[in-house]
């Protein structure tokens, strides 16, 4: 008896009558398929680490003159600068899924000015990024003088900006110490018209004591209409000595009439915004009509 079962010949797939080049094809494109769903792994895994480490905690990134080089400890900058491809995603997330925040002092706008914002590409090939949020402080909360003073700085700062930049949602913060007149908020009124533009949402906040100045007139120039039912007013209260503040979200205006604030037929709409409710109560103090004053 043989020790080994004799050898059985395999049939080659000439004798099955399949075209050996078809299943050579096959083959190769199984493996390029195994690979593929590899590579696909491999990136959903950096695109999640991406995702996670370009996010700051509350996802507020501040930018002063101090902290440029590295804004928020929370945001790994460091994955900027391991190669070209990497540094445009992780920008791009950085800027879109974070609220950059200005300081009063304007100095941010230097870095966010720069061909490429915040963090430097080595090929030189981009423009500075699409920004998601926007948040500027205007003024300081102390000193008239020194809130002059920042404000200027921040005209400046804005107004150097080499090119104009786009977000999708700016929102401006006034402190109480801002615009000492109407000739600074024109000024401020004409370089952010210039040099900054708003696709979706601007939100304006402050004190009530800035409506002695016309406020509208920035809305108006970054061409957007008030929000319906989208204004917050709290007059200020001498018996609790407590300030009067404003916040009013705005959406862009899509046409002639609605950048003029006209309705279609081009009446003049009248606006309910803080300014509106502030004159309001202004009346009913003058003729003694205001509740709890």
């Amino acid at each position: 008896m043989d020790a080994y079962p004799p050898m059985v010949p395999q049939a080659s797939a000439v004798d099955i009558g399949i075209d050996p080049n078809l299943v050579q094809a096959q083959a190769v494109m199984a493996r390029q398929n195994a690979v593929a769903n590899r590579l696909t792994g491999t990136a959903d895994v950096w695109n999640k680490i991406i995702d996670l480490a370009m996010k700051a905690d509350y996802q507020y990134i501040v930018v002063t003159g101090d902290n440029v080089d590295r804004p928020n400890p929370n945001v790994a900058t460091g994955l900027l600068r391991i190669n070209h491809e990497l540094y445009h995603r992780c920008r791009d997330i950085m800027y879109s899924e974070n609220i950059i925040v200005i300081d009063e002092t304007g100095a941010g706008f230097e870095y966010l000015g720069q061909k490429l914002g915040l963090h430097y590409c080595g090929e030189f090939c981009c423009a500075c990024a699409h920004i998601g949020s926007l948040h500027i402080i205007i003024g300081c909360d102390d000193y008239d003088f020194e809130g002059i003073v920042k404000t200027e700085a921040m005209i400046q700062a804005i107004k150097q900006l080499p090119r104009s930049i786009v977000v999708q949602h700016l929102r401006i913060d006034l402190k109480p110490f801002c615009f000492a007149n109407d000739r600074d908020l024109a000024l401020f009124v004409d370089v952010l018209k210039d040099k900054i533009g708003v696709e979706q949402v601007f939100e304006l906040t402050g004190l009530d004591v800035h409506w002695g100045l016309d406020l509208r007139t920035i809305p108006t120039a970054l061409e957007m209409k008030l929000q319906p039912l989208h204004c917050d007013f709290e007059p200020h209260n001498d018996k609790w000595q407590t300030a009067g503040f404003f916040g009013c979200s705005y959406e862009p205006a899509k046409t002639e009439n609605e950048k003029l604030g006209r309705d279609a037929t081009g009446k003049e709409i009248e606006i309910k915004d803080a300014k509106y409710y502030y004159d309001i109560h202004e009346a009913e103090l003058y003729h003694g009509t205001a509740i709890g004053y």
